[in-house]
């Protein structure tokens, strides 16, 4: 995987909190509204392909989303990642940790996961990025 200079996107959005600018640390300039949008763009084309492929993503969070410093954002960490060309659900019979607050509800009760299951993902990655994390 090549490296990417900006890091995770969970890093880059605290480090633009104000209350973490200090007088002697390294001045990052908060991200405008229409960066935020180009994230959030570029994350949503990022899944949509995915998607397209059959595979649904598991764990999509801005920890496991890469960005660049012009805001292309790279997504990544397919641990949980799974295959379901064809059947479009996943059920989950192993045991392990999940992420459990990116979850959607059906996931958590019936350990079944779809594309939409990602969507819903997603939507609390947009709380992420205006939060700023």
């Amino acid at each position: 995987m090549e490296y990417v200079k900006g890091g995770n996107l969970q890093s880059y959005l605290r480090k633009c909190r104000p209350s973490q600018q200090t007088a002697t640390s390294e001045e990052i300039l908060p991200p405008s509204a229409k960066d935020l949008k180009m994230i959030s763009l570029g994350v949503a084309r990022g899944m949509s392909n995915l998607h397209t492929s059959g595979i649904i993503h598991r764990d999509l969070s801005a920890r496991n989303i890469l960005i660049t410093p012009d805001f292309t954002c790279k997504i990544c960490d397919f641990g949980l990642s799974r295959d379901v060309e064809g059947c479009d659900v996943y059920e989950r019979t192993s045991k392990g940790p999940l992420p459990i607050r990116w979850m959607a509800p059906e996931s958590l009760n019936d350990q079944m996961f779809t594309k939409k299951t990602d969507v819903w993902s997603y939507g609390v990655l947009l709380w992420e990025i205006v939060t700023l994390g």
